[in-house]
């Protein structure tokens, strides 16, 4: 009955068994009350089994009598995931066999696959499995997806990874690692990974220490927003040769990421770019950082662009451009170390909002704002607030401030003819 046992040693197990073809049995319209093929499943289940805790699986679709077989194991291989589209119309939802089938498979510790997988489209099939701690793909093929959105979003206690024989070919791969809390083992494609969005990918991956991801052609990607959001124990990110010739939004790409040290993107170059907001958030410790190419033509927010940023002692924003910025608020803010910055260049006309720009920017010693609106620099609101070590503002000719707007500057001296009475 069977024709082929395989054998596999993998990190995750010493060695598993694999029924990798069932040639001499049909069971694709078997039923549950018929003896003799309720006979044979269960031999077949026998033949299958090992120390009754792991079975290889190819291509079953008797939901009674699978259901028995994966009653007692903990361990599975499945060969053929096409199975489950073709079988269930709301895949998370709907109890048939098939979704019955992954909720028994996947409720487990550890996951080994193979083979067919073009069904993974929209599906994210290990999404918010709480007990998977380790994935491997033994092989697969990727021809007919376009998208491997959430394939692993919210797998909390998922710490082992290995998809190195991914062949990810203009794949949408947003929120792909999405909540891997616990992941700190992932081993991806070393061949070119061509993809489209990258957004959310390793959102809140909070145990990953390094990733170099410069096979990454991302000349296709508009959208980098959250990229590596809350990626709070990377300490090595290395994405220098990145594409970024057609990228929208960079929104909260590196937010809380609080023990980067180094980021080079000085290979970003972007002129479609509308969007800033929040990309380097609380990067606390991070000290260099290369956007010296960086173009801001069509960026329109900068709200918190370097918030909390407390070890950048300077940065070069020489290449930016602000013509269109409507939001700077907390630009700077609590960025402690700040000792300088030139921003003498920078076009506000068209800012609306402007509050707390540089606040608590406690080492900030000079800084030259004789370009920004009048309307900005008349109201003054909180941009300065708690800058103790400031001594010396240029501000643009005939503006007048007064003075409770410069709350805890202690250190700082107006001149009499920028002061309003």
């Amino acid at each position: 009955m069977v024709n082929k046992f395989i054998k596999h040693k993998t990190n995750i197990l010493k060695n598993v068994l694999i029924l990798q073809q069932l040639t001499n049995i049909s069971i694709n319209s078997m039923e549950k009350n018929n003896k003799n093929e309720e006979k044979e499943i269960k031999n077949m289940y026998n033949c299958c089994k090992i120390d009754s805790n792991y079975i290889g699986i190819n291509n079953i679709v008797n939901k009674y009598w699978l259901k028995k077989a994966l009653k007692t194991c903990n361990f599975y291989i499945v060969n053929d995931f096409n199975l489950y589209k073709k079988n269930s119309k709301n895949f998370k939802n709907n109890k048939t066999w098939a979704s019955f089938q992954i909720e028994n498979i996947f409720n487990q510790n550890s996951f080994l696959f193979c083979s067919n997988i073009s069904s993974f489209d929209n599906l994210g099939i290990f999404a918010e499995n709480k007990e998977i701690i380790s994935i491997k793909c033994l092989e697969c093929d990727l021809e007919n997806v376009s998208k491997l959105s959430n394939l692993f979003s919210e797998c909390i206690n998922l710490k082992s990874i290995n998809i190195e024989n991914f062949n990810i070919n203009n794949i949408n791969i947003n929120s792909m690692f999405n909540y891997c809390c616990s992941l700190n083992n992932l081993k991806l494609p070393k061949n070119e990974i061509i993809t489209s969005d990258i957004s959310k990918v390793f959102y809140n991956c909070e145990s990953i220490t390094s990733l170099n991801l410069n096979n990454f052609n991302t000349k296709f990607v508009k959208n980098m927003r959250s990229a590596f959001f809350n990626c709070n124990s990377l300490t090595l990110l290395d994405i220098s040769k990145w594409n970024t010739s057609n990228l929208l939004t960079m929104e909260t790409m590196f937010g809380n990421c609080i023990n980067i040290e180094k980021l080079d993107l000085s290979n970003f170059k972007t002129p479609k770019l509308n969007n800033l907001q929040s990309t380097f958030f609380n990067c606390k410790k991070l000290k260099y950082l290369n956007i010296s190419n960086l173009i801001t033509n069509n960026v329109t927010n900068m709200r918190c662009l370097f918030y909390g940023c407390t070890s950048l002692n300077n940065i070069n924003l020489l290449n930016f451009s602000t013509e269109k910025v409507n939001n700077i608020s907390f630009m700077f803010s609590y960025c402690e170390n700040l000792t300088d910055i030139d921003i003498s260049h920078f076009n506000t006309e068209k800012v609306e909002y402007f509050s707390n720009i540089f606040q608590c920017c406690f080492s900030l010693v000079n800084c030259d704002i004789s370009n920004f609106s009048r309307k900005i620099a008349e109201k003054m609101h909180k941009l300065f607030n708690n800058c103790y070590s400031l001594t010396y503002i240029k501000m643009p000719s005939n503006v007048k401030v007064k003075l409770y707007k410069f709350t805890n500057c202690n250190s700082l001296i107006i001149p009499s003819k920028h002061i309003k009475k």
